[in-house]
Protein backbone atom coordinates (compact mmCIF):
# COMPACT_ATOMS: atom_id res chain seq x y z
CA UNK A 1 0.00 0.00 0.00
CA UNK A 2 0.91 3.69 -0.92
CA UNK A 3 1.12 5.60 2.44
CA UNK A 4 2.11 9.27 3.37
CA UNK A 5 2.65 10.64 6.77
CA UNK A 6 3.38 14.15 6.60
CA UNK A 7 4.44 15.96 9.90
CA UNK A 8 5.81 19.02 10.42
CA UNK A 9 8.34 17.95 12.07
CA UNK A 10 10.22 14.21 12.58
CA UNK A 11 13.16 12.83 15.05
CA UNK A 12 15.94 14.16 12.03
CA UNK A 13 14.94 17.64 13.29
CA UNK A 14 14.98 17.13 16.83
CA UNK A 15 14.00 14.30 19.62
CA UNK A 16 10.61 14.41 20.98
CA UNK A 17 7.91 12.01 22.31
CA UNK A 18 5.54 12.53 19.17
CA UNK A 19 8.13 12.79 16.55
CA UNK A 20 9.13 9.21 17.87
CA UNK A 21 5.94 7.65 17.63
CA UNK A 22 5.57 8.91 14.14
CA UNK A 23 8.97 7.23 13.07
CA UNK A 24 7.73 4.07 15.17
CA UNK A 25 4.39 3.71 13.22
CA UNK A 26 6.27 4.74 9.78
CA UNK A 27 8.62 1.63 10.36
CA UNK A 28 6.67 -0.32 11.32
CA UNK A 29 4.09 -0.01 7.97
CA UNK A 30 7.27 -0.31 5.88
CA UNK A 31 8.46 -3.84 7.77
CA UNK A 32 5.68 -5.32 6.91
CA UNK A 33 5.85 -4.35 3.34
CA UNK A 34 4.05 -0.75 2.69
CA UNK A 35 5.68 1.67 0.91
CA UNK A 36 5.52 4.94 3.04
CA UNK A 37 6.82 8.06 3.08
CA UNK A 38 7.28 10.79 5.59
CA UNK A 39 6.85 14.50 4.47
CA UNK A 40 8.40 17.10 6.87
CA UNK A 41 9.67 20.44 6.79
CA UNK A 42 12.85 21.05 6.34
CA UNK A 43 16.15 20.30 7.48
CA UNK A 44 18.39 23.09 8.49
CA UNK A 45 17.01 24.65 5.58
CA UNK A 46 17.43 22.40 2.78
CA UNK A 47 15.44 19.96 0.95
CA UNK A 48 16.27 16.44 1.16
CA UNK A 49 15.48 13.05 0.60
CA UNK A 50 16.72 10.74 3.68
CA UNK A 51 15.66 6.97 3.57
CA UNK A 52 15.33 6.04 7.67
CA UNK A 53 15.28 1.92 8.00
CA UNK A 54 12.99 1.83 4.83
CA UNK A 55 11.00 5.14 5.18
CA UNK A 56 11.73 7.68 2.53
CA UNK A 57 11.39 11.02 4.60
CA UNK A 58 11.22 13.98 2.65
CA UNK A 59 12.36 17.56 3.77
CA UNK A 60 10.36 19.57 1.77
CA UNK A 61 11.67 23.26 0.95
CA UNK A 62 10.18 25.49 3.31
CA UNK A 63 10.44 26.88 6.93
CA UNK A 64 11.99 24.06 9.22
CA UNK A 65 9.31 22.86 11.68
CA UNK A 66 6.46 25.98 10.76
CA UNK A 67 3.03 24.92 9.70
CA UNK A 68 3.24 27.32 6.15
CA UNK A 69 1.57 27.24 2.53
CA UNK A 70 4.97 26.47 1.27
CA UNK A 71 4.95 23.04 3.24
CA UNK A 72 1.45 22.64 2.26
CA UNK A 73 1.95 23.37 -1.19
CA UNK A 74 5.01 20.46 -0.93
CA UNK A 75 2.56 18.72 0.31
CA UNK A 76 0.06 18.82 -2.35
CA UNK A 77 2.05 18.78 -5.13
CA UNK A 78 4.03 15.61 -3.78
CA UNK A 79 0.66 13.79 -2.96
CA UNK A 80 -0.62 14.48 -6.78
CA UNK A 81 2.05 13.14 -8.56
CA UNK A 82 2.85 9.79 -5.99
CA UNK A 83 -0.96 8.88 -5.70
CA UNK A 84 -1.63 7.47 -2.24
CA UNK A 85 -3.96 5.21 -0.88
CA UNK A 86 -3.73 6.65 2.52
CA UNK A 87 -2.69 9.58 3.76
CA UNK A 88 -2.45 10.65 7.43
CA UNK A 89 -1.74 14.12 9.18
CA UNK A 90 -0.24 14.23 12.91
CA UNK A 91 -0.45 18.26 12.65
CA UNK A 92 -4.09 19.70 11.91
CA UNK A 93 -3.21 23.22 9.97
CA UNK A 94 -6.69 24.19 10.13
CA UNK A 95 -5.83 27.21 8.08
CA UNK A 96 -4.33 24.76 5.04
CA UNK A 97 -6.12 21.61 4.74
CA UNK A 98 -4.32 20.36 1.23
CA UNK A 99 -5.04 16.79 2.25
CA UNK A 100 -8.53 17.24 0.42
CA UNK A 101 -7.76 17.56 -3.00
CA UNK A 102 -4.85 18.17 -4.51
CA UNK A 103 -3.71 20.59 -7.17
CA UNK A 104 -4.76 18.67 -10.07
CA UNK A 105 -8.03 17.76 -7.98
CA UNK A 106 -7.00 13.98 -7.28
CA UNK A 107 -7.89 13.01 -3.90
CA UNK A 108 -6.53 9.54 -1.90
CA UNK A 109 -8.46 6.82 -0.80
CA UNK A 110 -8.38 7.13 2.49
CA UNK A 111 -7.36 10.11 4.41
CA UNK A 112 -6.76 10.44 8.51
CA UNK A 113 -5.99 13.62 10.24
CA UNK A 114 -5.10 13.55 14.05
CA UNK A 115 -5.10 16.34 16.81
CA UNK A 116 -1.16 15.59 17.60
CA UNK A 117 1.30 18.50 17.36
CA UNK A 118 0.98 22.12 18.65
CA UNK A 119 -0.61 23.63 14.87
CA UNK A 120 -3.24 24.81 16.50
Amino acid sequence: MKIVSACRAYPTHRPGGMLFVVQDRARALARIGHEVHVLTTSLKNKACVIDDEGVFVHHLQCESMVNSDEFARGCSAFCGTYSPEIIHSDSLDVGRNWWTGFTDGAKAAKTAVTLHGFAW
